[in-house]
């Protein structure tokens, strides 16, 4: 695989930050685009492409070759440790090596200071980044983490929904971060067509990661939400790439840029616990699974666990612009006796802050967890509509 020398061209509506890439499934551009206002904080280095391609590359099995100049720091983090992980995550990677037409530390400018930046998604884990390093909510935060960027990237999250459906949830989002008086960048990129094939949770790191840095010319530290709390931190085959974040963010950094992996001291449900404190949540929580809306679904997994441990901090009502509560209590019933027979990857979490809480389950739902054929009662139902369905 052959990477060429970065270049940056100005457009009317974007700043572009553009790569061509070379290997055997052809010859394409990749590039990330910027609002034009924002000119001063993109830099022309290789080191996001690289960051952007490694994965690419590991699964082509194709050596890398990249000019433009690089961080000797990240070129050695990418050449061995950061492999070494990824292939431990995911056997089926390869190693390749990478060459380096011009190895040359990041530096900025004496006078130039960098700024803080976090994905802001509206989600539990940026919405519990944002609670910790906003002074406004964390009073303690050191001045070297208080946030003074939010970005929002197009660079997979957004399924089939596409540049669309980024577009829409960019503008729900952008009067609140107007509210935390911060910048709110978007990101485009076609990042995405490198990863065919690849899904983005085994993969989100490096994506969004390589596009903040493209933003190191202005931006020196990248607060990455992460969703695992240091329990569920491993590298282990099959695992979500968010299981390795703590030890794979610090490798994808130069000598001016840090990657830092935050949040993962709090469980998720602490993390919703965190968040009711900050006001914005009410009326922006996006917790959804579903990649074909703005908003939330309520019925997906993500909505339903969401809305059980906000009905247990006894805020739930402070939702409902978010949330249809109505929808919600008409499927609680069938979804609450599942965590408490523990059918969930995160039951015991939710049951253990639930306690925490104070919060009784409704009678019923203890009710029919205790009989025994409810779950088997509801699978035979689902096979017998479904079968219906076919004649």
């Amino acid at each position: 695989m052959k990477i060429s020398r970065p270049t940056l061209i100005q457009q009317d509506s974007a700043i572009v930050y553009q790569a061509k890439v070379e290997s055997s499934l052809g010859s394409q551009p990749l590039w990330f685009s910027f609002p034009p206002q924002y000119r001063d904080l993109v830099s022309d280095r290789a080191d996001g492409a690289l960051v952007a391609m490694l994965l690419p590359a590991m699964i082509l099995g194709e050596d890398v070759s990249i000019d433009g100049p690089l961080s000797e720091r990240l070129y050695y983090n990418l050449s061995g440790r950061a492999q070494g992980l990824l292939t431990t995550l995911l056997p089926q990677l390869n190693r390749v090596k990478i060459h380096a037409e011009h190895l040359d530390p990041a530096l900025r400018s004496p006078d130039t200071e960098g700024g803080v930046a976090t994905g802001f998604s509206g989600g539990v884990d940026s919405f519990c980044a944002l609670a910790d390093h906003l002074p406004r909510y964390n009073p303690d935060v050191v001045p070297s983490r208080a946030l003074t960027h939010l970005l929002y990237n197009n660079v997979g999250s957004h399924g089939s929904g596409g540049e669309g459906l980024f577009r829409d949830r960019y503008r729900t989002l952008e009067n609140t971060a107007k509210d935390f008086g911060l910048p709110f960048v978007s990101i485009n990129s076609n990042i995405g067509v490198f990863y065919e094939g690849f899904s983005f949770e085994k993969s989100h790191t490096l994506r969004n990661t390589a596009a903040a840095l493209v933003l190191q010319r202005g931006i020196s530290a990248f607060l990455y939400a992460s969703a695992f709390d240091y329990s569920r931190i491993q590298a282990q085959p099959g695992c979500s790439m968010g299981s390795i974040d703590p030890m794979l963010l610090p490798l994808l950094g130069t000598e001016t840029f840090e990657a830092i992996a935050v949040g993962s001291e709090y469980t998720r449900a602490e993390k919703i616990s965190r968040l009711t404190t900050v006001p914005e949540t009410y009326t922006t929580l996006d917790v959804c699974a579903s990649s074909k809306q703005a908003g939330n679904c309520c019925q997906c997994a993500k909505c339903l666990w969401a809305l059980v441990a906000l009905e247990a901090t006894g805020k739930l009502d402070k939702y409902s612009g978010q949330f249809n509560l109505d929808r919600y209590y008409q499927i609680r019933d069938r979804y609450l006796p599942e965590i408490l027979l523990g059918k969930h990857l995160f039951s015991q979490e939710l049951l253990n802050f639930a306690e925490s809480q104070g919060y009784a389950f409704p009678a019923k739902a203890r009710l029919l967890a205790k009989v025994p054929f409810y779950l088997e009662g509801r699978n035979l139902g689902r096979k017998i509509r479904d079968r219906l369905r076919k004649k």
